[in-house]
């Protein structure tokens, strides 16, 4: 069966024009406007609109970021692959949109979303501690949770276990 083009080069360049045209008549000149790619597709997505609004806009400046969702997947247990996050400078696109909002909120307002940001990144960094600790114990022979010693012949599907993290 031949592949069918859904959109050639053409066309996805003038689609991508569009696009960064209605952006333009509705964020005016960016000072309170955060683009987010998701990576790991709508990260080139992200920089050829960036690049467009630069270049044929005339946009001074345009702050942009990338977020990994690949955890937040529905089918991320069901892959046999394991899956790992993209690297990025999430913080400092985090703080840039965070910056943005503030400029347009009164702080009662604002501080509701920065609150949730902050158990985000407890959470996340909670998990992240967890997995450490259980990485120890799976490798540990000693413990109730062994199951080799050697970290890589671990199936990292193994990990994520739920009930090691509660």
């Amino acid at each position: 069966m031949s592949k069918k083009i859904i959109l050639n080069n053409d066309h996805l360049n003038l689609s991508l024009d569009r696009l960064a045209c209605q952006l333009t008549e509705n964020h005016d000149d960016f000072k309170d406007t955060v683009l987010v790619g998701l990576q790991p597709r709508g990260k080139s997505l992200c920089e050829n609109i960036v690049k467009t609004l630069l270049s044929k806009y005339k946009i001074h400046t345009v702050d942009y970021g990338f977020l990994d969702i690949t955890f937040f997947r529905d089918d991320f247990r069901r892959n046999k692959d394991v899956l790992l996050p993209n690297k990025n400078d999430f913080k400092k696109t985090l703080w840039k949109s965070a910056d943005k909002l503030r400029d347009q909120m009164d702080a009662a307002e604002y501080k509701h979303i920065v609150l949730g940001l902050i158990f985000l990144k407890y959470i996340s960094d909670s998990f992240l501690i967890q997995r450490e600790k259980i990485k120890k114990m799976v490798i540990d022979p000693k413990s109730d949770f062994f199951i080799s010693e050697n970290i890589n012949d671990i199936n990292h599907t193994d990990l994520e276990d739920r009930d090691y993290y509660t």
